[in-house]
């Protein structure tokens, strides 16, 4: 499909998300945290050799996979349903549970008991050296150091805590110069900034035909309605080489997608083609990105694959002992 000449419809939509803006010196509340020194030549040597490990969770555990040889070096019981977060230094994952954000080790690897508490654990997000719980049960958002960890797992860093006037699901942001920005969870606000893009309230399924291209700068986004044959879930949208965007379809291929122009350039055949979840927790496709490498989970086959991005070429693939559902690089 090099060169593909179809025409994507667009749409172009102002936008506007309710956000609460709080500087976290002004109000006094400053993380108690600074910047960790690294440990030891020889020992950040050893954790480096285990950076960007893959983390793969399956219904009653998680199991972390080396990203070169796609191995299991490790397996944990954990809940039925977990999601999983990078926490944004190459080793860390955070794991989603009932209970909260649980800490996995991805060098190790070993699931910690160390977990920041949430009734509703929601996103995680990373910026500025920031890592940034939200909790949509109580509406706290728990800011930590992305490098906290650096010195070890043996106990929970210090943090700094925002709790907004009413539980929502929503996201929060720290910027560089230190301003709090999340989301206002009251009936005059509602989270929109979002990456894919549905416009039918009466289609109960999962899939998507249509992604939207944030403009940050002009405060608009661009609707692309893609071809009849993409269509995906909120799984399988990835940004990557070349700063495409990198769609995994219904029919088995990863599509890319240029932004400037909202054109497919290119398809990639990974693997078989797949139908949407009847629930969105339920097993079913997923890509995420490391540099130029894609890693894409087939649920139908119990496998895990890894693929250039840059040619299209499967480097590996493995069948995993569990059915693999979310999926995270640390």
């Amino acid at each position: 499909m090099k060169g593909n000449t179809m025409t994507q419809h667009k749409r172009r939509v102002a936008f506007a998300a309710t956000v609460a803006g709080i500087s976290l010196l002004a109000a006094g509340c400053a993380s108690g945290t600074t910047e960790s020194p690294r440990e030891s030549d020889a020992s950040s040597n050893s954790v480096d050799a285990a950076e960007g490990r893959i983390a793969v969770g399956y219904e009653g555990g998680v199991a972390v996979l080396d990203p070169e040889t796609l191995e299991v070096v490790g397996e944990f019981a954990s809940e039925d349903f977990v999601r999983l977060n990078a926490f944004g230094d190459g080793r860390t994952v955070a794991v989603t549970t009932s209970e909260g954000f649980q800490i996995l080790d991805t060098a190790e690897p070993a699931l910690t008991d160390l977990v920041f508490d949430a009734t509703a654990a929601g996103h995680v997000v990373i910026h500025g050296g920031k890592t940034v719980l939200f909790d949509d049960g109580t509406g706290t958002t728990t800011i930590v150091d992305t490098d906290a960890f650096a010195d070890g797992y043996g106990s929970l860093p210090e943090a700094t805590a925002y709790t907004s006037d009413a539980p929502h699901h929503g996201v929060s942001i720290v910027l560089e110069d230190g301003l709090l920005l999340t989301t206002v969870g009251d009936e005059n606000g509602r989270t929109v900034i979002v990456g894919d893009y549905k416009n039918d309230p009466d289609d109960e399924s999962y899939l998507l035909n249509a992604v939207a291209l944030i403009d940050t700068a002009a405060h608009s986004y661009e609707v692309i309605d893609l071809p009849d044959e993409v269509q995906y879930t909120w799984r399988d949208v990835a940004r990557g080489p070349g700063d495409r965007a990198y769609i995994l379809s219904t029919d088995g291929q990863i599509h890319v997608l240029d932004p400037e122009t909202g054109e497919i350039t290119d398809a990639y055949p990974v693997i078989e083609a797949w139908e949407g979840p009847a629930e969105w927790q339920n097993p079913h496709p997923a890509i995420k990105v490391d540099g130029t490498i894609a890693y894409v989970t087939e649920p139908a086959k119990n496998s895990i694959h890894a693929i250039d991005l840059t040619t299209g070429e499967v480097l590996s693939s493995v069948e995993l002992d569990h059915t693999p559902n979310e999926i995270a690089i640390s």
